[in-house]
């Protein structure tokens, strides 16, 4: 991994870098060193290469996974607008959950979970397209508890929520949905009932890409 070079420490993080990826030429990457026991450090290691097969827009693009100094150091693209502050209404948080919602389906199918989904883990593209980071890095997650955590995160980011995106939450944390092509469908359900709370120039950009 000694490709990765100039590294920077991210403010707030103990173990994530802003690096310069020497053999791509990418500009900057993040650069995440973890210390673990060597079975945990074998699954992990395994985990993640698994993500880095998956290929979609709202999924954050995993440019390198090995080891360096025993430690598992993962590499990916760098990424530095922050969801929150990106979300001015409710429909805005809800649109952004629909659209990564797809991306979770498609781990979901590969036997992937994400285990530590929270509004923290959304982050925006230059061209506004919202990305979940951290695939694989946890392990023991289910599709129950990403469901909640997308959940979670569509009230943490959305604020006072309209009655029918409160329902929905309230019904995924019951369990109501068993998959997140499910959720996805309550929440399509929910702006188109009203409930959409606003909306932003930021998903008009996002639909004129699509």
């Amino acid at each position: 991994m000694s490709r990765f070079v100039d590294r920077r420490p991210v403010a707030g993080s103990d173990d994530l870098y802003r690096a310069h990826d020497a053999q791509r030429g990418r500009a900057v990457c993040a650069l995440r060193m973890v210390h673990t026991t060597p079975a945990r450090a074998a699954a992990l290691r395994a985990r993640m290469r698994e993500a880095a097969t998956l290929r979609h827009a709202n999924l954050a693009h995993l440019v390198a996974v090995g080891t360096e100094d025993g430690a598992v150091a993962i590499a990916r693209e760098w990424l530095a607008g922050s969801l929150a502050r990106t979300i001015s209404t409710p429909g805005d948080a809800c649109r952004a959950m629909i659209d990564v919602l797809d991306a979770i389906e498609l781990a979901h199918w590969h036997d992937l979970t994400h285990g530590d989904i929270r509004k923290e883990k959304f982050l925006v593209r230059d061209d506004g397209a919202v990305v979940l980071v951290d695939l694989g890095l946890e392990g023991q997650g289910t599709v129950q508890r990403d469901l909640r955590g997308v959940a979670d995160a569509l009230e943490d980011l959305g604020g006072a929520l309209p009655e029918p995106m409160a329902q929905v939450v309230a019904a995924t944390h019951q369990g109501a949905y068993p998959t997140a092509r499910d959720l996805q469908r309550a929440l399509q359900r929910a702006l188109r009932s009203g409930g959409d709370g606003g909306g932003t120039a930021l998903w008009a950009r996002v639909r004129l890409r699509q």
